[in-house]
């Protein structure tokens, strides 16, 4: 079903103080550095009308306080976070933060938040809550952008999109945090963000990133949710548990996936060359593994690519076997690991995942944002009812992990190329232990 949506109103909010000069260049750490160019992070959190009536009641226009009390806070919040209302990035080496400001859209959408909750990845309209396509190389270039939806119920969906070169996932975590704060005015309780931290420990180098798109694949992906609840998650790390150890619920989880997408890609593909291996790439976080660990309000890039030995294909492979490749990913990042990429170290860690990429092997990459606390995000109506994303990634055989509502589940969005797509979903074990919005 798709749903009209009209753009009533745009501006642009700067930040309630002018940043001061001396902050106004700022220096990339090597980690954003290495963030390819014009990358984002989509965020979407959902608000039912139940509880927008709860806070104001039931007969005022929730929509324009909302609004203004949004714009408010995030007038203040660019105060700390400032590289967000400036200008895009200068020869891969900093950041013009002269104050520009962060485009707010406010739009109305002829549908109900229960149609989308139903079915998020309907059609591609999720798309449309954002300010502009993530993924869409045209668009104009910016460090962040607001979309602010109202439903005809009186739901709404604030859309965020942030510049990956600015900061990973707990770094836009700790925006929202900090800018749910403000709204709530809470500000006594907020950490201040450690803006330059990270370059302390990895400084810029003099190079350049190549373009992203010249790195996507060009087949028709597809991106699908599949919801994996707390019990069933437990159930495939219990049934793994006798030959893998201490394994996370997490880890069990990508080695289903992994299993049954690579099963997935043998028969689908028609190629003369057969996959012979496969590798597992895991997005984790350093903060926690620096010495002396970092705290979360560190901003910057502040993750590695784990690339998992590499799984031979030959005679029977279980899922324990994939599982012990997966565990051995992510407990490979320790901290005498993480004290060898300070530096330019990192660069090594760079070279072994374009070593990765071979003929006959295929790769498959995986991250998290389970434990980030995005469902915490309430502004003053009440916490999020739904987090969602874009609903057409286009980075083949990967998977996204959110989490549900309740905590004790997760939302794997999970992104292959079409053909692939038709024999995961029919896999026995994925049909077994989830459910699937398309």
């Amino acid at each position: 079903m798709a749903a009209k949506i009209e753009i009533i109103s745009g501006e642009t909010i700067k930040p309630s103080t002018p940043t001061p000069e001396h902050l106004r260049d700022f220096k990339l750490s090597l980690l954003d550095q290495l963030i390819p160019h014009q990358v984002y992070i989509p965020i979407l959190l959902c608000y039912s009308h139940h509880d927008i009536n709860n806070a104001f009641g039931s007969t005022d226009d929730h929509f324009s306080v909302i609004s203004q009390k949004l714009k408010t806070s995030l007038s203040h919040t660019l105060t700390h976070y400032y590289l967000y209302s400036g200008t895009t990035v200068k020869d891969n080496l900093s950041i013009d933060s002269n104050d520009t400001g962060v485009v707010f859209i406010e739009s109305k959408v002829n549908a109900n938040l229960s149609d989308i909750l139903i079915s998020p990845l309907l059609d591609v309209m999720v798309n449309d809550f954002f300010a502009f396509d993530p993924y869409n190389f045209d668009e104009p270039e910016a460090n962040m952008a607001v979309q602010l939806n109202q439903f005809n119920c009186g739901g709404i969906a604030l859309g965020v999109t942030f510049n990956h070169k600015l900061g990973d996932g707990i770094t836009a975590a700790s925006f929202l945090k900090h800018w749910s704060l403000i709204a709530r005015g809470q500000g006594s309780l907020i950490e201040a963000p450690q803006m330059e931290t990270c370059n302390l420990y990895f400084p810029p180098k003099n190079f350049k990133m190549p373009s992203y798109r010249d790195m996507l694949t060009q087949e028709d992906n597809v991106t699908k949710r599949f919801i994996f609840s707390g019990t069933n998650l437990t159930r495939i790390r219990d049934r793994i548990t006798s030959s893998s150890k201490n394994l996370s619920r997490i880890e069990a989880v990508t080695a289903l996936i992994w299993k049954s997408a690579l099963e997935a890609s043998t028969k689908a593909s028609s190629k003369e060359q057969k996959i012979h291996a496969s590798r597992a790439i895991h997005v984790v976080g350093i903060r926690g593994r620096m010495d002396p660990p970092l705290p979360e309000v560190t901003r910057g890039n502040l993750v590695v690519y784990s690339l998992s030995p590499l799984l031979e294909l030959k005679g029977e492979v279980g899922l324990h076997d994939f599982a012990e490749m997966a565990r051995k990913a992510v407990r490979g990042v320790d901290k005498d690991y993480v004290s060898k990429l300070v530096g330019d170290g990192i660069l090594e860690s760079v070279e072994e995942m374009k070593a990765s990429k071979q003929e006959g092997v295929a790769v498959y990459t995986f991250s998290s944002v389970t434990r980030l606390g995005y469902y915490e995000n309430d502004f003053g109506w009440g916490k999020p009812t739904w987090l969602g994303t874009v609903s057409k990634r286009p980075n083949k055989n990967t998977a996204l992990f959110f989490p549900t509502r309740d905590g004790e589940g997760t939302e794997a969005w999970i992104t292959l190329s079409k053909d692939d797509m038709v024999e995961f979903e029919r896999d026995p074990e994925i049909v077994q232990y989830t459910s699937v919005d398309c």
